[in-house]
């Protein structure tokens, strides 16, 4: 064991988003990840709140996203917060508004 975390600093659901790594670009695992519960997160990694319940809708769109051009650096590819904050996404429509879009 090299080291060890014996608290959480977190005890909500959030989307987390990696901050780093190469993975960004070759995409061979997963970027986004829906966090529940009690956890410590690094900082290697975004932390999102979002400002509704769909946490999966918000991960899995991240997960399509073509991010390449928001991700700087070569050696190590990074995803600023500045970057990430400037993606513009659409929110799922509520379920008001998928009953009135069905009903037209």
């Amino acid at each position: 064991m090299i080291d060890w975390i014996d608290d959480y600093i977190f005890d909500r659901d959030h989307v987390l988003v990696s901050e780093d790594g190469a993975n960004l670009i070759a995409r061979s695992t997963p970027i986004a990840f829906v966090a529940r519960g009690k956890y410590w997160v690094n900082n290697h990694a975004h932390i999102l709140e979002p400002i509704d319940e769909n946490l999966f809708y918000w991960a899995e769109l991240i997960e399509v996203l073509d991010l390449s051009i928001h991700v700087t650096g070569s050696a190590q590819p990074k995803l600023t917060s500045e970057a990430l904050g400037s993606i513009s996404i659409t929110s799922p429509p509520s379920c008001e508004e998928r009953f009135e879009i069905q009903k037209k």
